[in-house]
């Protein structure tokens, strides 16, 4: 029988993000390694794949969003030490249609610097953070989403010793879409507070496994909030979650704690 314990808050409206111009194409980004200049914004779309540093030499920043995949296929691979900053959005799989992928590897980093990261915000996202690579969506608003609106679909995997997604502010997992979230082989991801599935008819998994991988909450767990909502945590092999606040359980969805 599940009991009502808490409301959890409410997440903003849906917010419209205006569409970059500017489109540099793969086979111009191919000719040579571009300067390391601070851009407005960036939209890898059409099919394009963006490797750093062999496109853009390190640390590549922006003053306004980094899009990867907006009504097209986008690829944007981080590797080698390199870094990238971004002082607005991160959006993987902005569109209904799009599709998006960003890769981390050896010790490679993202931050967001002032905003959200949203992976799967409307389209389909897969962020994958290994080698000891790290992730981090800072300033005061700087939530995490994977799957955020109705329809879409996110996955963010967290592997290796040293690998890092953390957040100043919570990270959703399924606010209305389904979202996935994988902390794997020692690695930690960490924020204010964890939410998963805490819309109507969202979907919201974590699996925190293996010996040192931690997930590391400071105000709370709350799982399966929205209607006909499903909600999951397993935490296997070794791995720990720590919570600063309580684990909440609402509404009229499905929910499954397991500890192996």
């Amino acid at each position: 029988m599940k009991k009502k314990i808490s409301i959890v808050e409410n997440h903003p409206a849906q917010t419209e993000f205006p569409k970059v111009k500017r489109y540099l194409p793969i086979f111009a980004l191919s000719l040579a390694i571009l300067p390391t200049v601070a851009m407005s914004s960036e939209l890898i779309d059409n099919g394009a794949i963006v490797n750093v540093p062999d496109m853009h030499s390190s640390p590549w920043s922006f003053t306004g969003n980094l899009t990867v995949g907006d009504i097209g296929t986008g690829e944007l691979n981080i590797v080698a030490g390199s870094s990238v900053t971004t002082a607005s959005n991160g959006l993987i799989g902005n569109s209904a249609t799009g599709v998006g992928t960003v890769n981390l590897d050896n010790g490679s980093s993202w931050t967001v610097n002032a905003n959200i990261l949203s992976i799967g915000n409307n389209g389909t996202g897969t962020l994958d953070i290994k080698g000891g690579s790290k992730v981090n969506a800072s300033g005061a608003s700087g939530a995490i989403y994977i799957g955020r609106y109705a329809g879409s679909s996110g996955v963010a995997t967290v592997s290796g010793s040293d690998s890092l997604l953390s957040s100043t502010f919570d990270v959703n997992i399924g606010v209305a879409g389904s979202g996935t979230l994988e902390i794997l082989n020692g690695a930690v991801a960490k924020s204010r507070k964890g939410i998963i599935a805490s819309g109507a008819n969202s979907e919201g998994h974590v699996t925190v496994s293996d010996p040192d991988s931690q997930w590391q909450l400071a105000n709370g767990i709350s799982i399966a909030s929205g209607a006909n909502s499903i909600g999951t945590l397993t935490i296997a092999n070794g791995a720990s979650v720590s919570a600063g606040g309580s684990v909440t359980t609402v509404g009229g969805g499905g929910y499954r704690r397991q500890h192996q």
